[in-house]
């Protein structure tokens, strides 16, 4: 077969002399051709270089909550608060009837004495109360006047035998009053006193220690700060 039996396909065509497909500019003349034979596939070239970075991509959606961690360890121990204000104790006492002269303290029975704590007592006459706790206290008192008793009562507490508070007056009958003393130092003394005229005082019928009544009762350590 001659070198240029060609079997034309478009521009390529078979050479049989060549036993490969051979490019043409044109298609060949009969009997005229110049055969540029294609070679086979050479190897892969290397790997080229990475290309630059492409642009950052938006931020994608929020992940699930991940599980709790461990417990931490505990924590050292706070300084202790201020302590705060109390009933700590009280003591009342009662009278029967007497004659109490004028700048005289009424006279409590022993007896009748109800306390509660050991820092304020009733000393052996019954007409003077200790007290051995600073703090604020609250004092209240009733005397019950007998009709014969004429001149008009002035009854109040007396602190350490000279300063007076609570006081009251009346002409007859039952009455009463109260005040509250802030102790700052001890020992500290309070008698249930009258400032007046002589008066008489009694107990109501069958009401035996009736006559007059005191309690001193501590609430707290002392007046607040504000």
């Amino acid at each position: 077969m001659s070198k240029c039996d060609l079997e034309y396909r478009d521009f390529y065509y078979r050479d049989d002399c060549c036993a490969c497909w051979c490019s043409l500019p044109k298609p060949c003349p009969p009997r005229s051709c110049v055969c540029q034979c294609i070679g086979s596939t050479g190897p892969k070239g290397p790997q080229g270089e990475p290309g630059p970075a492409g642009p950052r991509g938006e931020t994608g959606p929020q992940g699930e909550q991940g599980p709790a961690g461990p417990q931490g360890e505990t924590g050292p121990q706070g300084e202790s608060g201020t302590q705060g204000p109390f009933l700590s104790s009280y003591i009342e006492a009662l009278a029967n009837g007497q004659t109490v002269a004028g700048n005289t303290s009424i006279v409590f029975d022993a007896e009748s004495v109800d306390s509660v704590g050991n820092n304020m007592v009733l000393d052996s006459t019954g007409r003077i109360f200790t007290i051995n706790r600073t703090g604020l206290y609250h004092i209240e008192w009733t005397i019950n006047l007998a009709p014969e008793s004429t001149a008009p009562a002035v009854v109040g507490i007396i602190e350490n035998n000279e300063g007076a508070s609570g006081a009251a007056s009346s002409a007859r009958g039952n009455f009463s009053s109260g005040t509250l003393i802030n102790i700052d130092t001890v020992p500290f003394t309070i008698a249930l006193h009258n400032f007046g005229a002589e008066i008489l005082l009694e107990n109501p019928i069958q009401w035996e220690n009736s006559a007059a009544s005191i309690r001193i009762m501590r609430f707290a350590d002392g007046p607040s700060e504000t």
